[in-house]
């Protein structure tokens, strides 16, 4: 499968410079996977860190700590319960070696979510994983899981550097005297604001033009893919311009599409303008394509193109993106990732990077 998961470009490390030269402190990535434990920061740094549940059936659960990069941002907590059957809302009990805890928790359609910002709570948490336990048990009555400490102090360490708070009064871990007003402040959200609404259209049916199959970024589809006529798209943007969606590569639960912008008359192709956000999925598979998404899709209301990659197919991993047609490109609203294959719903993966309309 040709993994195709979008945006933010971060060197993974750098080489070691001459010894004449000034040390340069290596980049740290926006994602973090170890152990039991992963972490993903967004374009505004915020980051988010998740303890997950074994990938053996037995249970699904994760506890998350997220936090906004602004310095003066508050950690919360987040601990979710999957659940077959409908269980009445109340505290979620967390208990580990030297550890016990209440979270007042409620049912959300399949699952048990309770959160808490409590900064004394968030804090012994977070320094189970440099002790002697090996795991929270998480539990509501008769549904409870085990979330393994493994990976947690290393991924903890890691989103207080993402975000510039080590060595700081704000650190989670390894704190310092460096007081909240030496930190910079976090980027902002970008703000997009889509094309008018009324603007695009479908086009039924959808004829190719024979300079677009011809293209060289096509040269590798699976012809059989290319001729199919079901998962073929168009729509008109609005003005002088459509957009083509050309069914490329069909995998078990995966359809790559390659996206194209062309004039009313099928002249002047070129690929679709749609960022690009590297993740080590992406780095390690070689995909540099940003005009191919996976499972993805065109709402000519919303203006909004959005794509679903999964790494499996029950849908507990890979990536989710939304992006807005300005006028000019597709702007990320929103990308969601999670690398590990653990039971997570799309509703929980974190964010790698995001904006918001206007």
């Amino acid at each position: 499968m040709r993994a195709r998961l979008l945006a933010l470009a971060v060197t993974l490390s750098l080489g070691a410079l001459a010894s004449s030269a000034p040390a340069v402190a290596k980049p740290v990535p926006n994602v973090f996977d170890h152990k039991d434990w992963i972490g993903v920061c967004d374009n505004t740094l915020r980051c988010t860190v998740m303890g997950l549940a074994p990938d053996d059936g037995a249970s699904r659960a994760y506890l998350s700590i997220a936090r906004d990069g602004d310095p003066t941002a508050a950690a919360a907590l987040k601990v979710v319960i999957y659940s077959d059957a409908n269980i009445p809302s109340g505290p979620v009990h967390l208990r580990a070696e030297g550890f016990d805890s209440d979270i007042p928790g409620r049912w959300d359609d399949d699952s048990i979510v309770a959160t808490s910002k409590d900064p004394a709570l968030i804090a012994s948490l977070a320094r189970l994983g440099s002790g002697e336990a090996k795991a929270v048990t998480v539990s509501i009555g008769k549904a409870s899981a085990s979330l393994s400490l493994a990976g947690s102090a290393a991924a903890l360490v890691w989103m207080d550097d993402r975000q510039g708070r080590l060595g700081s009064v704000t650190a989670l871990t390894r704190k310092g005297p460096r007081p909240v007003t030496a930190m910079p402040p976090a980027p902002p959200v970008p703000l997009y604001v889509a094309a008018p609404k009324g603007s695009a259209a479908e086009i039924k049916p959808v004829v190719f033009p024979k300079a677009l199959l011809a293209r060289p970024e096509l040269k590798d589809c699976d012809k059989a893919q290319l001729a199919q006529t079901d998962e073929r798209g168009a729509w008109r943007l609005g003005g002088d311009l459509i957009l083509w969606a050309v069914p490329c590569q069909l995998g078990a639960y995966n359809l790559d599409s390659s996206f194209f912008l062309s004039d009313a008359r099928g002249g002047a192709i070129r690929p679709a303008p749609i960022p690009f956000i590297a993740t080590p999925d992406s780095t390690e598979a070689g995909a540099d394509q940003s005009f191919s998404l996976v499972n993805a899709d065109f709402d000519p209301k919303t203006m909004i193109l959005s794509a679903f990659e999964k790494a499996r197919g029950v849908g507990d991993c890979g990536d989710l993106d939304r992006f807005v047609w300005d006028g000019k490109a597709f702007q990320p609203l929103e990308v969601d990732y999670m690398p590990e294959c653990r039971g997570v719903s799309t509703e929980g993966w974190p964010a790698i990077a995001r904006g918001r309309l206007k």
